[in-house]
C-alpha cells in the first residue's frame, strides 16, 4: 500500500527539518541514507524524489558542483542576503544567487522595466 498524501507531506517536512539540523551541526548536507534512516523510509529512492519534488518547489536547492542540498526558507537560503545575478536572459528572467545558488524567476519586460534593481526590489526578490 502507498503512502497517503498526507504521509509525504510529514516526511517531506521531517526531511528538510534533518536537513536544516544537520547542515547546522556538521557544516554540510547529509546522505540520502542518512536521511532516510532519519526520517523513518527505507528506500533512497524514495529520497531522491522527496528532494526532486522539493527542488521544484523551491523548498530546497542543490549545489551543481557537488550535489550538496539546502533549505531554502521562504525563497531564501538559511543566512543568505543573496546576491542577485541574471542567470539566463529570457522571459521570464531567470536569477541565480551567487552566494547560495537559489535560482528564482521574475517576470521581466525590457520596454517597461528599465531598471532590473527595482523591478527585484518590488518584486521582494532583494
Amino acid at each position: 500500500m502507498g503512502r497517503t498524501d498526507e504521509d509525504v507531506k510529514f516526511y517531506k517536512a521531517e526531511l528538510l527539518k534533518y536537513v536544516s539540523w544537520y547542515w547546522e551541526r556538521y557544516g554540510f548536507a547529509p546522505s540520502y541514507r542518512s536521511i532516510a534512516k532519519a526520517i523513518g523510509v527505507q528506500s533512497t529512492s524514495t529520497i531522491f524524489g522527496y528532494i526532486n519534488s522539493l527542488e521544484r518547489n523551491g523548498r530546497i536547492v542543490r549545489n551543481p558542483v557537488n550535489n550538496q542540498i539546502r533549505v531554502v526558507n521562504n525563497g531564501k537560503q538559511e543566512g543568505c542576503a543573496h546576491d542577485w545575478r541574471v542567470r539566463k536572459i529570457t522571459n521570464p528572467l531567470k536569477l541565480i544567487c551567487a552566494d547560495c545558488e537559489f535560482v528564482t524567476e521574475v517576470e521581466y519586460n525590457p520596454t517597461e522595466d528599465t531598471n532590473l534593481k527595482d523591478l527585484l526590489k518590488y518584486t521582494g526578490k532583494v
